[in-house]
């Protein structure tokens, strides 16, 4: 049994987003969960991705 690969990705504003999401998905990436941390202008976006075989 082959472990389920990870990746997470930081996004510079949420209206990347989506696309960040739909270019991991054409390299085959599966979207797993989206975090957004920090507060005012200085928030962080988080995007994690999973991908098995």
């Amino acid at each position: 049994m082959k472990l389920k690969e990870y990746a997470c990705i930081q996004v510079d504003h949420h209206k990347k987003v989506p696309k960040a999401i739909a270019d991991m998905q054409n390299l085959g990436w599966r979207f797993h969960t989206y975090q957004a941390t920090g507060w005012g202008t200085d928030v962080k976006h988080y995007v994690l991705f999973e991908k098995s075989d």
